[in-house]
């Protein structure tokens, strides 16, 4: 498509290409409805007569209308475009937080404790948010979040309403949604997820934003790695995409930011630490933990506070708890040791696995609030 005069749902006259995906292609527009600029999310022309693309564009657009909140990408609208539809998004610029991550640990720079704590109380805002109104995201990673300066979660396209009475499946024809290096096991083997497999990814960011080093993989010594040092998962068996599901689901060592770092608050490290179980139920049940010693009262300008956040799990969202015994876990890692093989064949082969994100768009330090439809 040229952006030669072509205008999106009466409104969006298209002005440069962000970046594509597998099912859709991101613009940056001008908004004739609101004079702004915007990104513009369309689906490509192969996918127009496909109706569970095209549900799963709508269900990503009403997520993200529905959360309204300084910590979550908007979207705008939803229009109508060539017999498809098109997304409206606000255009987020800033930098990613791998982006952060990255540049930190290269030139040794961390982050002080006091603003890990005013960075976990913006994700647990937005989370939290979100959880109260019975979605989960179902991928949270680094890429997905934006330092704008303050704290933006992107990427709703893996998400969903849970319904009373109704369970999450994170799988889709057999294919594993998520990202294997925050992906808590639950979600990997196909179980389903619930807002606690949204705690254990964040407690994955967290680990890598305070200690600078990946929470999952691992060097030759068998430790964390610096974050910036690539991960070769082709010429290490040890990072392959099934080695690291099997890791996360079998490790006895969680992720303990104390043994890198000693200047960190107990409540925040034991919440991280706690939030990394193997098990949803070991898991907090919420993000309260996150939000004591992070600013997060009412202000005199009457902002809302965010009290609500510290009740417990959200009406409308099920939690599915896992089995009493022990069994579940025996049964897991069986089952996740014999997959890992077949776990990495997916991953890697991008045209049987269409499904699974890829990184979102970067583009001279802008990132669209993209999602599973073009990243």
């Amino acid at each position: 498509m040229s952006t030669d005069d072509v205008i999106i749902g009466g409104r969006c006259r298209l002005n440069a290409r962000l970046g594509s995906g597998a099912f859709g292609v991101v613009w940056q527009a001008d908004d004739a409805a609101t004079g702004r600029t915007v990104a513009v999310k369309v689906l490509r022309a192969e996918h127009l007569a496909k109706e569970r693309v095209r549900d799963r564009m709508l269900r990503e657009a009403q997520i993200l209308i529905e959360l309204q909140h300084p910590n979550i990408a908007r979207a705008l609208d939803v229009v109508e475009h060539d017999g498809g539809l098109a997304i409206v998004l606000e255009l987020i610029r800033g930098e990613t937080l791998f982006d952060a991550v990255e540049r930190r640990s290269r030139s040794g720079d961390p982050w002080s404790a006091r603003e890990i704590e005013a960075l976990a109380g913006e994700l647990a805002r937005g989370i939290g948010f979100a959880h109260e109104r019975g979605i989960i995201h179902r991928d949270l990673q680094p890429h997905n979040i934006m330092l704008a300066p303050h704290v933006v979660i992107l990427d709703f396209g893996l998400a969903r309403f849970l319904e009373p009475g109704e369970e999450d499946q994170a799988t889709t024809l057999g294919r594993v949604l998520g990202t294997p290096l925050y992906m808590p096991p639950e979600q990997a083997d196909g179980r389903g997820s619930e807002p606690r497999s949204d705690l254990f990814a964040l407690a994955t960011i967290l680990f890598e934003v305070a200690t600078l080093r990946r929470a999952w993989a691992v060097d030759e010594r068998g430790q964390p790695p610096p974050f910036h040092e690539k991960i070769d998962r082709a010429a290490k068996i040890a990072n392959a995409p099934g080695s690291i599901v099997t890791r996360i689901a079998m490790r006895p060592e969680r992720l303990d930011v104390r043994a890198f770092r000693s200047d960190l608050p107990a409540v925040l490290t034991s919440w991280i630490l706690a939030a990394s179980a193997v098990r949803p139920a070991d898991r907090p049940s919420d993000v309260s933990g996150l939000l004591s010693g992070s600013g997060d009262e009412e202000d005199d300008d009457g902002d809302e506070s965010t009290a609500d956040l510290e009740a417990p799990v959200p009406r409308k969202t099920v939690v599915v708890p896992a089995p009493a015994s022990d069994r579940w876990l025996v049964a897991t890692s069986i089952g996740l040791a014999l997959g890992a093989l077949l776990v990495a064949w997916r991953l890697f082969n991008r045209e049987s696995a269409a499904e699974l994100p890829v990184l979102p768009i970067v583009v001279t330090s802008t990132i669209v609030a993209t999602t599973s439809i073009a990243r």
